[in-house]
């Protein structure tokens, strides 16, 4: 069966953090994507966020 997943994506941190919330999981994008991509920005806003706000 072809793999029917888009190539890749571009994430920000508001996907992440609604998926993470609503589902406690990222594996949506394994499914939907072969390779995701995270910015260091959006890994550090993550990052910091974490330390002070969740």
């Amino acid at each position: 069966m072809p793999d029917k997943r888009q190539p890749a994506i571009v994430t920000n941190t508001t996907p992440l953090l609604a998926l993470c919330a609503a589902t406690g999981s990222l594996d949506i994008f394994r499914a939907l994507y072969e390779r995701v991509i995270v910015p260091l920005e959006v890994e550090q806003e993550i990052q910091a966020g974490g330390v002070s706000y969740f």
